[in-house]
Formats: C-alpha cells, sequence, structure tokens
C-alpha cells in the first residue's frame, strides 16, 4: 500500500508500507493493503507504520520528524484527515512546528487588530475634540 502524509507546507514521507496505525477521534485503527474505502479525521496523537522495505525503492522522509519504535517509523501529528482506497492511504496532517507557527500567526494577527483598534479609537477622540461649536 502506498502512504503519503503531508502537511500544508511539507511532503513528510511517500513510500509503500505494510501497516499503519492512526489515531482517530473514535480511538487508533488499523489500515494494511487493500483496506476498504474509507475517510476520516485524525486526531492528536502517534501515527505509527511499518515501511516496506525494498532494493531501489524510493522513499521521501523527512528524518527529523520521525522517530522509531521496533519496526515501527512514528510521527506526533496533530489534527488532519485520511483517505484510504485500499491502494493508498493519503494523510493530510498538522505536525509539531506547524502549530507553533499557526499560534504565532494568530497571535500576530490578534495584536495587529488590538492596534488598529486603538488607532481607530484615538483617531474618533482627536476628531471629537477637534470639532468646533459655532456660538450665535
Amino acid at each position: 500500500m502506498q502512504l503519503k502524509i503531508m502537511t500544508p507546507t511539507t511532503l513528510l514521507y511517500e513510500g509503500k508500507v505494510e501497516k499503519v496505525e492512526i489515531p482517530t477521534l473514535e480511538g487508533p485503527i488499523g489500515v494494511l493493503p487493500h483496506h476498504a474505502p474509507l475517510s476520516s479525521i485524525v486526531s492528536k496523537g502517534k501515527l505509527r507504520f511499518i515501511p516496506k522495505e525494498k532494493e531501489g525503492q524510493d522513499r521521501i522522509l523527512d528524518a527529523a520528524a520521525f522517530l522509531f519504535e521496533n519496526d515501527y517509523t512514528v510521527l506526533e501529528v496533530a489534527e488532519g484527515i485520511l483517505y484510504v482506497d485500499g491502494e493508498e492511504l493519503l494523510m493530510f496532517v498538522r505536525y509539531g512546528n506547524e502549530e507553533e507557527k499557526a499560534e504565532k500567526i494568530t497571535s500576530s494577527f490578534d495584536q495587529a487588530h488590538l492596534e488598529i483598534a486603538k488607532l481607530t479609537q484615538s483617531l474618533k477622540i482627536r476628531k471629537i475634540k477637534n470639532v468646533g461649536f459655532k456660538k450665535k
């Protein structure tokens, strides 16, 4: 079975696997080759899989993101989605640093929004102070 793990910015893994264990909202599920078609939400947890070793096999593996437990390759993932058609398992997930980046971006956005609100309020106050009343 072909496994492809992608994040919004990176292809983490692409290669043939013998077995995949995926954390989902309903608990971990196991996927073997020729699995029935399935789509599910991936939850935060450990994604575990056993790569199928063949000579000359091309695999993409961002080794900095993975751990190894016995025969399993392990990746800590956040939320995402998966799709299985029996021959291929596609996963779109977030992991580690991307979550921190998203929080920093959100934090920066919130901070910018507060600054804009302060400036807008400041302009309204100045406009009110500059309004003159004519005496009759």
